[in-house]
């Protein structure tokens, strides 16, 4: 299975390859690399910072419903390292790992894994709300045969997830996976996992404000791609431009999940070509928002240096 997923991830690679190699004019790509002025770096490395601070005060909103005492300051931190590893790695799944580790040194693990699952699902649904928001406005002003496919692509991710969703909150399931396990180690620790995990069911305040946190969250990481996309004054109408990257956002989310950079890169520069974007263009926009992001996360690289797991020492 290791084999064949690290065949998926490097063919995701060579496909941005050929696509860099074969499709890319150069000269147009520095032209417009050019176009980027240093106001426009600082506004967009400020949003990108906001962000940082939005993400660590909707996951400490998420994990106070389970009693968490760990303060903001130490969830901050926890995000600036997430996300530079997220964004130095060639996979989101390194920044994950250390992400659950590190708060599970002042909390209880199977909460903090049960946080984390809630804060993927409700992150999900943000996407898909502003994906069909997008799909909508091109099928209005467009036309349906200019929308059709991805309106059927994303009705069916759309009932998938919902369904994902309802399956794993079901007793029953719960039960059954428990009953399953039960008969090693981890059975214990999956009955708390859980068990924390279903205790959201009864948090519907705080379930309802963290999606408004993550529509919030969500257009920060669409306003940096398009304030990319207007920098390089990319000929595109503002409200198009928007509805393709919210799109393109809730599909790169999960070839990110399957691949990492690689083919989520590809996508976005697909994606962006069907409304009339120049490949340079595409792949400017899915190179610089990553800049963006990586840069303002570069606190999280001293943090991690300097960082001592002392479950004591940080805690607020």
């Amino acid at each position: 299975m290791k084999n064949k997923y690290k065949l998926f991830h490097l063919a995701g690679y060579i496909l941005l390859a050929f696509i860099i190699y074969f499709a890319v004019d150069f000269k147009s790509f520095i032209d417009n690399l050019n176009k980027i002025s240093l106001s426009a770096a600082i506004v967009l490395l400020i949003l990108a910072t906001v962000d940082r601070f939005t993400m660590a005060a909707k996951w400490m909103h998420l994990c106070s419903a389970l009693n968490m005492t760990t303060g903001y300051l130490q969830f901050l931190k926890i995000y600036y390292v997430t996300t530079f590893l997220g964004y130095s790695l060639p996979t989101v799944i390194g920044g994950e790992v250390y992400k659950a580790a590190r708060l599970s040194s002042f909390e209880k693990s199977h909460d903090v894994l049960a946080s984390m699952f809630v804060e993927k699902i409700i992150g999900v649904f943000s996407t898909i709300s502003f994906a069909w928001a997008g799909v909508l406005y091109i099928t209005f002003n467009l036309g349906k045969e200019n929308s059709a496919t991805l309106f059927y692509i994303l009705t069916g991710l759309t009932v998938t997830a919902i369904l994902v969703t309802w399956i794993s909150l079901l007793p029953v399931m719960q039960e059954k996976v428990i009953l399953l396990l039960s008969r090693f180690k981890i059975g214990k620790y999956i009955e708390k996992l859980t068990t924390a995990y279903s205790s959201y069911k009864n948090q519907r305040r705080i379930i309802i404000w963290n999606f408004l946190i993550a529509i919030f969250e969500t257009a920060l990481a669409l306003a940096i791609k398009c304030g990319v996309a207007i920098t390089l004054n990319v000929d595109v109408p503002l409200l198009l431009l928007i509805a393709i990257i919210a799109i393109t956002e809730f599909i790169r989310r999960i070839a990110i999940i399957l691949d990492g950079w690689g083919l989520a890169t590809a996508l976005q520069i697909f994606m962006y070509s069907l409304i009339g974007m120049t490949v340079e263009q595409a792949l400017l926009i899915a190179l610089l928002s990553h800049a963006v992001h990586f840069t303002a996360a570069l606190p999280g690289g001293v943090l991690i240096l300097t960082d001592r797991w002392d479950k004591n020492s940080d805690k607020a």
